[in-house]
């Protein structure tokens, strides 16, 4: 990420966030709810709110298209062992993502999880669910802001596993951010609760500022 950060810039970018935060929103309600439960919550009514604010984030529209609600959970819960591995891990003390233990897990669930219906793009739904998962791991990302900047203003994925590539080649570059800053300072208990969405936040803060990418 080449945006010749600093702590000044970073928390200008947070800032900007944090000034389009919508009080009262149903959603952002329930995904702090989520994002915030000590451990790795496997129950229905953990279920039906993820599923619930995936929708309402839009991963039911357009390209991407949500399995079923039982296919999905089915799936996780056949994860479940995986999941509650990851979810134990911080991604500014994770070591390189691009290859080991962690990168081989990500790759399993990425390949077996049932999160969009057959043919389907992955990239974005796998992201948002990993995040409300193991949300101190796994950044969220989207089309308009992550593809955009870090694909040099190019919002089309590419083909099939290819997908993954893109994911942990961004994941990688949020690991390298939070080793360099001490974004734990940033946190706070409405929008910026986790570093991986800290770093998700930089990069919707510095779109929305400059309104161009940064690679």
């Amino acid at each position: 990420m080449d945006l010749h950060l600093t702590e000044k810039r970073i928390k200008t970018y947070l800032d900007e966030v944090a000034s389009e935060y919508r009080f009262g929103d149903a959603s952002w309600y329930l995904y702090r709810l989520m994002v915030s439960t000590p451990q790795v919550d496997f129950s229905d009514d953990y279920f039906e709110m993820m599923y619930a604010v995936l929708k309402s984030w839009g991963m039911n529209n357009r390209g991407a298209r949500m399995a079923a609600f039982e296919q999905m959970k089915t799936s996780i819960l056949r994860s479940r062992s995986t999941i509650k591995e990851l979810s134990t891990l911080r991604l500014e003390k994770a070591r390189s993502l691009t290859e080991g233990s962690v990168h081989d897990k990500l790759k399993e669930l990425f390949e077996t999880l049932v999160l969009v219906q057959e043919g389907k793009p992955k990239f974005v739904t796998f992201a948002k669910t990993m995040h409300f998962l193991c949300p101190h791991l796994v950044a969220p990302m989207d089309r308009r802001n992550t593809l955009v900047f870090f694909r040099k203003n190019e919002a089309a994925l590419p083909k099939g596993n290819r997908q993954f590539d893109l994911f942990i080649e961004i994941m990688e570059q949020y690991r390298q951010l939070s080793s360099t800053f001490n974004l734990n300072k940033f946190k706070d208990s409405r929008w910026n609760l986790s570093v991986p969405k800290i770093c998700d936040n930089i990069v919707i803060g510095y779109r929305r500022l400059n309104g161009a990418n940064g690679l």
